[in-house]
């Protein structure tokens, strides 16, 4: 589901319910993994707040910033000191920008100001030098319902608008040598949803025939060796399950069958070692509206942990090696 969706469904909950918040303050223990899980949850009582976990001690999980704005879609810079979210913290409720705090949640500033949009489609990757930013959002405005993506450069702000034949661009993500970026276009003239490499700097483009359908979120694993994503493997199915392309010959495995599938996948994130796939899928409250678990799998398909179990949405995760 993209970014825009998912807006849309925060807001009408909001809209339905009053607000509040639980503060978890769970001491943090040792772990085994290495570094840190950023993600966001809301539930019918809460807006949308940004999360920090250690990834084997889900207790450890604590509100990163409290301040009743809606706080969306959180991703580590590459050297782990920052983390760059979407928010309508400034002007109007639903008005979304792009922001970076430091990782303890403190000197927020924004970013990339031209590129706030009311719908909130702000979808974006580092580069791994941190140097530059593939950033998703619409050219001409609500009506056109076109999202194009950009080359950013994070300090003088200049962009490069990229794929300019492809009607819709949305999901970007960085490969970790910097030489590549996956995204997703969709065709609303035929309803095509389709996986793209494009090469960096030359941005020549390569589609990638995955024989899925809503081909979604793409996520390099950190050695570069693998692209995960979502899609959905039955014809006549809406559920999404998660699959494994190797970055080289783009032979597709897939790792998870959940039972029932996921009606509403959200972005996926890899451990450090390239050994697990972190992701959000529907949780022990299924009776809860929008209601998901972030769940870990190894790549094999093999050892499926939960790793949250309150009754809010909980998605979006982002996984840091940096402790």
């Amino acid at each position: 589901m993209t970014l825009y969706r998912h807006v849309s469904l925060y807001l009408i909950l909001v809209c339905l319910v009053g607000t509040g918040c639980e503060r978890v303050n769970t001491p943090v223990g040792p772990t085994k993994l290495r570094g840190r899980i950023v993600f966001y949850a809301f539930d019918l009582n809460t807006i949308s707040q940004l999360f920090i976990m250690f990834p084997d001690d889900p207790s450890s999980a604590r509100i990163l910033v409290n301040t009743g704005t809606a706080d969306l879609a959180p991703r580590w810079s590459p050297d782990g000191t920052q983390i760059a979210f979407v928010s309508d913290r400034q002007g109007s409720p639903g008005f979304f920008r792009l922001y970076v705090m430091d990782a303890d949640g403190r000197n927020i500033r924004g970013l990339f100001d031209p590129f706030r949009h009311p719908e909130g489609d702000l979808e974006f990757a580092w580069s791994p030098d941190g140097k530059n930013i593939a950033l998703v959002n619409r050219v001409t405005g609500f009506r056109n319902n076109r999202r194009s993506l950009y080359i950013v450069n994070a300090e003088t702000l200049d962009r490069q608008l990229v794929a300019r034949s492809l009607p819709d661009r949305f999901s970007p993500d960085w490969s970790p040598d910097g030489s590549r970026i996956a995204f997703i276009s969709n065709d609303p003239r035929n309803g095509s949803v389709d996986l793209h490499i494009m090469s960096y700097p030359d941005l020549t483009v390569q589609t990638i025939n995955t024989s899925l359908r809503r081909t979604n979120f793409p996520r390099w694993s950190p050695d570069g060796k693998n692209l995960a994503f979502t899609a959905v493997p039955d014809p006549i199915s809406l559920e999404s399950q998660i699959f494994v392309a190797d970055s080289a010959t783009f032979n597709i495995t897939q790792v998870t069958h959940i039972e029932g599938g996921m009606t509403n996948p959200g972005p996926l994130t890899w451990s450090p070692d390239s050994q697990r796939i972190v992701f959000a899928a529907p949780g022990q409250y299924r009776f809860i509206p929008a209601n998901r678990d972030l769940y870990s799998i190894r790549t094999d398909g093999m050892d499926l942990d939960r790793l949250t179990t309150r009754s809010a949405d909980e998605t979006g995760p982002d996984w840091t090696p940096v402790d």
